[in-house]
C-alpha cells in the first residue's frame, strides 16, 4: 500500500434510522469524489449533520439537541452506523441515542478490522463508553478543527456578500483554524479547567467562611467551656474544703452531742435516783412514823385504861359514900354517933367522888384520837406508796441506776474535752449554726455544679474547635494549591498563545504555497500570487490594478464571487498545510453558489484532482452541467419520499 493510501481516510457507508427526516436510509460513498444532489428539504444538511454526529456526537449525553434529531412520530430515539476506511483498516461505528435516560439506555459499538481478519469477520470490538473513547482516541481531530478546515459550507462563503465585516471574521476564523486547532481545544480545555478551578476555589472559600464562622462560634463555646471548667474546678475545691470543714465540725459536734447526751443521761439517772431515794426515804419515814404512832397510841391507850380505873374508883367512892350515908341515916337512930360518923364518912366519900374528875382525862382522849387519826393517815400513805412501788424493785432499780450513774460519771471523767464541751455550750451552738450555714452553702455549690455541668454538656455537643481549625488549615492548603494551579493555568494559556503566535508566523510561509496551488485553478489563471501578513492576513496580487490588494470588500477590485473563490482556495490550502499527515474526507455544502459556469467547471476539475488523494463529498441542490467521469453521483429522494426511501 502506498504512503498516500495509508494516510487517506474515506467514508464507505452510512445507515440512518429515525434520524430527522429519514425513518430508514442507507448510503454508500465512493472513495473519491461524491456529488450528492437533492432539492431543498431533501435531507442534504441532515446527511451532513449525520456524518458529524457519527464522528463527534456522544449518545450518552443529555443535551436537548440530540433529542431534536429524532424523527417525528418516533419516540424511542435514533441510531446511525458509519463505515469508513483508514489506511489498511476497516472501521464500523454504531451509535444509538435513547430519548429515555440516555446515560443508561443509549449505546455505542466500535469494530476495527484489519485486512487479514476482515475476511474471517474477526476484529477488535468495543462497547459503550469505552467504544466512544477508543473512537475519539483514533479519530483525534476536534470538531472545531474539522469544521474550520475540511468542512466548507455555503453560508460561510455567502456571508461575505451580506456583511462587510464577514471577510475579516472569516480571516479570523482562518487564523483560529490554523492554530493546529488542537491548541484552541487545549486553550478551551484550559479555560474550562480554570473556570472549574475558580468555581472550586469559590466553593472552598464559601466553605472556609462557614468553617471560620463555626470556628469563631466554637472558640466562643470553648472559652465558655473553659470558664465552666474553671468554675467546676473552683466549685470542686470549695466543696472539698467545705466537706473537710463539715466533717471536722460534724465530728466535734457529734462528740459534743455524745458528751451532752451522756451528761443529760447522767442528770436524768441522778434525778431518777433522787426520786427513788425520796420514795424509799418516804417509805422508811412512814414506816418509822407508823411505828412511833403505834407506840404513842399504845401509851395513850394505857393512860386511857388508867383513867377508866379512876372513874370506876370514883364511882365506887360515890356508891360507898351513899351507902355510908344511908347506913348512917339508918343507924342514927340506933347510934347517933356512929350514924353521924357513917353519914359524915358517906358524905365525904360522895364529895370526893364528885370532886375527883381532872382535865387531863379530856386531853388524853383528844391525844388518843389524834394519834389514831395520824396512824390511819400514815398507814394510808404507806399503803398507797406500797401499791405504787415495790420496795424491792425500787431498791433493785436504784442499784441499777447507781451503776449506770457511775459508768456515765466515769465516761465523762475520762473524756478530755468533757469539761470544755460542757462549760462552753454557747460555742458549740455557734458551731452548729456554722455547720448549718456550711451545709447550705454546700448544697448551693452542688446545685451550681449541676447547672454548670449541664451547660458544659450542651456545649460539648457543638463542633470541636481543633477539628474546625484542622479543616480550616486543610481548606487553606487546598485554596493555596488551587491558586497555584490557577496561576499555572493562566501562565500556560499565555505561553500557549505566545507559542501559537510564533506558530502562525511560522505557518504563513508554508500556507502561501498551498493556497497558490489552488488559486489559479479556481480563478481560471487570473489570480496566481498571494502573500501572508501577520496573523494570517493575506493579500492577493491584482494584475489589472498592478498591486497587492487586501482580501476585503472595502477593496473595489473584488467581487463577491471572487472573494468566495479566494476563501475556498484558502480553506483547501489550510487543509494541506495542517493535515498533510492525514487526508480526512472533505465536506462541501454547496460552496459554488456564486461561481459562474466557467469557474464552476474549473472548480469541479480542481475537485477531481483533489479527490485523487482526498475523499470529497459535495452536497448541492443545483444540477451541475457536467462532472468528472470518475465521480459518483448520489441523488437524494424528494421530501415526500424521504420517509420511506
Amino acid at each position: 500500500m502506498s504512503e498516500l493510501a495509508r494516510r487517506r481516510w474515506a467514508f464507505q457507508r452510512l445507515e440512518l434510522r429515525h434520524y430527522r427526516c429519514f425513518a430508514s436510509y442507507a448510503l454508500t460513498f465512493h472513495p473519491g469524489l461524491n456529488i450528492i444532489y437533492g432539492p431543498n428539504e431533501s435531507g442534504k444538511s441532515t446527511l451532513l449533520n449525520a456524518l458529524l454526529d457519527a464522528l463527534y456526537a456522544n449518545p450518552f449525553s443529555t443535551k436537548s439537541e440530540l433529542t431534536a434529531r429524532i424523527s417525528f412520530g418516533a419516540t424511542a430515539g435514533w441510531s446511525l452506523m458509519l463505515e469508513l476506511i483508514a489506511g489498511d483498516q476497516h472501521w464500523r461505528l454504531w451509535k444509538h441515542y435513547s430519548a429515555e435516560d440516555p446515560a443508561r439506555h443509549s449505546a455505542c459499538r466500535l469494530e476495527v478490522f484489519s485486512p487479514d481478519r476482515q475476511e474471517r469477520g474477526e476484529g477488535d470490538k468495543h462497547e459503550g463508553k469505552e467504544a466512544l473513547r477508543r473512537w475519539e482516541q483514533h479519530w483525534s481531530v476536534p470538531r472545531e478543527v474539522y469544521l474550520a478546515t475540511a468542512c466548507i459550507r455555503q453560508r460561510e462563503l455567502s456571508a461575505i456578500v451580506s456583511d462587510q465585516k464577514s471577510l475579516a471574521s472569516l480571516q479570523q476564523h482562518l487564523r483560529e483554524a490554523a492554530l493546529a486547532t488542537d491548541l484552541e481545544r487545549v486553550l478551551k480545555q484550559i479555560e474550562e479547567h480554570r473556570r472549574d478551578l475558580r468555581r472550586r476555589r469559590d466553593q472552598l472559600k464559601e466553605q472556609r467562611e462557614i468553617i471560620v464562622s463555626k470556628l469563631q462560634a466554637a472558640q466562643g463555646q470553648s472559652a465558655r467551656m473553659r470558664e465552666h471548667r474553671q468554675r467546676l474546678q473552683q466549685l470542686t475545691e470549695q466543696i472539698a474544703q467545705r466537706e473537710t470543714q463539715i466533717d471536722e465540725l460534724q465530728h466535734l459536734l457529734q462528740r459534743w452531742r455524745e458528751v451532752s447526751a451522756s451528761q443529760k443521761e447522767w442528770e436524768r439517772v441522778s434525778r431518777e435516783i433522787e426520786q427513788l431515794q425520796r420514795v424509799l426515804d418516804t417509805l422508811e419515814r412512814l414506816e418509822r412514823e407508823q411505828q412511833r404512832l403505834q407506840t404513842e397510841l399504845e401509851q395513850a391507850r394505857a393512860e386511857a385504861d388508867s383513867h377508866t380505873g379512876q372513874k370506876r374508883a370514883r364511882a365506887w367512892l360515890g356508891v360507898a359514900g351513899a351507902v355510908s350515908v344511908l347506913l348512917g341515916i339508918s343507924l342514927i337512930t340506933v347510934n347517933g354517933l356512929l350514924g353521924g360518923a357513917l353519914m359524915a364518912l358517906g358524905g365525904l366519900l360522895v364529895l370526893i367522888g364528885l370532886l375527883w374528875q381532872p382535865r387531863r382525862t379530856q386531853q388524853s382522849d383528844h391525844r388518843f384520837q389524834q394519834l389514831q387519826q395520824q396512824l390511819k393517815e400514815c398507814r394510808l400513805q404507806r399503803e398507797g406508796l406500797l401499791q405504787a412501788h415495790n420496795p424491792d424493785e425500787l431498791r433493785q432499780r436504784w442499784r441499777q441506776l447507781a451503776v449506770q450513774q457511775h459508768a456515765l460519771q466515769t465516761k465523762l471523767e475520762e473524756e478530755p474535752l468533757a469539761r470544755q464541751l460542757l462549760e462552753h455550750a454557747e460555742e458549740w451552738l455557734r458551731r452548729e449554726r456554722q455547720l448549718e450555714r456550711l451545709l447550705q452553702e454546700q448544697e448551693q455549690a452542688r446545685q451550681e455544679m449541676l447547672r454548670t455541668e449541664g451547660a458544659l454538656q450542651q456545649l460539648l455537643l457543638q463542633d470541636d474547635p481543633d477539628e474546625l481549625r484542622l479543616q480550616q488549615e486543610q481548606l487553606d492548603e487546598q485554596l493555596a494549591h488551587l491558586e497555584r494551579r490557577i496561576q499555572v493555568m493562566e501562565c500556560t494559556a499565555q505561553l500557549l498563545k505566545e507559542a501559537n503566535q510564533r506558530y502562525l508566523n511560522d505557518l504563513s510561509p508554508r500556507l502561501a504555497p498551498c493556497i497558490e496551488r489552488y488559486l489559479p485553478a479556481l480563478t481560471c489563471g487570473r489570480y496566481t500570487q498571494i502573500q501572508m501578513g501577520n496573523g494570517l492576513l493575506f493579500q492577493v496580487y491584482h494584475p489589472e490594478a498592478g498591486k497587492w490588494l487586501n482580501a476585503d470588500l472595502d477593496e473595489s477590485g473584488w467581487s463577491a464571487g471572487t472573494l468566495d473563490q479566494l476563501f475556498f482556495a484558502c480553506r483547501l490550502g489550510l487543509v494541506d498545510a495542517l493535515m498533510a499527515h492525514r487526508r480526512l474526507p472533505l465536506l462541501l455544502d454547496d460552496p459554488f453558489l456564486h461561481f459562474d459556469e466557467t469557474r464552476l467547471r474549473a472548480a469541479m476539475e480542481l475537485l477531481a484532482r483533489v479527490a485523487q488523494h482526498t475523499q470529497v463529498l459535495l452536497f448541492t441542490c443545483r444540477p451541475l452541467p457536467e462532472h468528472p467521469s470518475d465521480a459518483a453521483r448520489i441523488t437524494l429522494p424528494s421530501p415526500f419520499q424521504a420517509s420511506t426511501a
